[in-house]
């Protein structure tokens, strides 16, 4: 049985065309919030750049945003195979809050052997971060901050493009979203 789970994105697998890339087509996305918890990118990437990462504070005036997904338990081992096995990331079980309820779903957090705070994203894992907000219509102010987030470019001229052509789709994804009227419903 293929049963379905709720799975808390926050960083490069915010926007929907990027996670499925990864994990095949899953259920649209609805905006959550993750409180007393800020958004890093301290986490040690393969190639030695800074991940986003959750940092839990505690505070109630820390709030990290995301996307709820709602994917089956072969997508949970995609997942779990491509975050947790090969890049540092441990699941973990939370509770994020919708407008109007709480959920119990599952994430990823950097082990404390991948936190390295000098760490700063490439430019183009950045990007994924951003457009993955805007395409669910952020808060201005939480897109403000990731903007506003240091980046860094990447030294292997192979990856950035790579990875250029996905921003690309993703760039375009948006840009159809925004001229349907529909950035920020979905």
């Amino acid at each position: 049985m293929n049963k379905l789970t709720q799975y808390f994105a926050y960083g490069s697998n915010l926007h929907p065309a990027r996670l499925e890339k990864r994990i095949g087509r899953c259920a649209r996305g609805t905006l959550v919030y993750l409180h007393g918890a800020r958004l890093t990118f301290n986490k040690r990437g393969i190639e030695g750049s800074g991940k986003c990462n959750i940092d839990f504070t505690h505070s109630k005036t820390d709030t990290v945003i995301g996307v709820l997904y709602e994917v089956s338990t072969t997508q949970r081992k995609l997942l779990d195979d491509w975050e947790a096995a090969t890049c540092g990331y441990e699941a973990l079980n939370t509770l994020v809050t919708t407008q109007t309820q709480t959920v119990d779903a599952f994430t990823y957090k950097a082990g404390d052997e991948f936190i390295d705070n000098a760490l700063l994203p490439f430019h183009w894992y950045k990007r994924f971060v951003i457009l993955g907000a805007a395409y669910f219509g952020f808060p201005q102010d939480y897109l403000y901050q990731l903007e506003q987030q240091p980046s860094i470019p990447d030294n292997d001229p192979d990856r950035a493009r790579q990875n250029a052509i996905l921003l690309a789709e993703l760039e375009q994804a948006n840009h159809d979203l925004i001229q349907n009227g529909k950035q920020g419903q979905i």
